[in-house]
């Protein structure tokens, strides 16, 4: 988990973000590729973040969960979900689970999702799943093999509670896989 401070969030499209952001840590895609270098010994993560970089575009925002951080929640900021998810016709979502077999693929799928920035519930196409963010309740927007959405926050292993403003990335024990969700708008 030594590298998880750097993965806390790939941003394509940093001019998405506000400075008010909750617990994220804004990283411009060069400049990750140049931290991941020093950090990472993981090709899979260096050929991803490549990629990432490679496919930036406006009106999008890539997270990654790397394997090192199993267990623990990638914070996915609620202005980053207000700005793409929070209007009249929501944003698609893409999770993909990479890597899971040590060959370097992604299996994926994708949803719209909608955000209501006044009463933070939402909801999802895939499953028509639905919540309440900063509820006390920890409920998955989408879990796709071992890759989840999530309003709840978790760290090591274990659940907290539901009470903060933020959704975030989750790599679960299905498999052995970092997991990659890209929000647009």
């Amino acid at each position: 988990m030594k590298n998880l401070g750097f993965f806390t969030m790939t941003v394509t499209a940093f001019t998405l973000l506000f400075s008010s952001a909750v617990s994220a840590q804004v990283i411009d895609p060069p400049e990750a590729m140049q931290e991941m270098e020093a950090q990472s010994d993981s090709d899979a993560d260096r050929e991803f973040m490549e990629m990432n970089e490679a496919a930036s575009q406006p009106g999008r925002v890539t997270f990654y969960a790397p394997k090192s951080s199993r267990g623990t929640t990638i914070p996915i900021p609620v202005r980053v979900i207000e700005e793409l998810c929070g209007d009249i016709d929501g944003c698609q979502v893409r999770i993909g689970m990479y890597d899971w077999d040590g060959k370097r693929r992604t299996a994926s799928r994708e949803f719209l999702f909608y955000y209501n920035n006044t009463l933070r519930n939402w909801r999802a196409s895939r499953g028509d799943t639905s919540g309440q963010d900063a509820d006390t309740v920890v409920q998955h927007v989408n879990h796709s093999w071992a890759c989840y959405f999530t309003d709840g926050e978790y760290s090591n292993w274990g659940s907290g509670a539901d009470t903060e403003l933020v959704f975030g990335l989750l790599s679960w024990n299905q498999y052995n896989a970092s997991c990659i969700l890209t929000l647009i708008d």
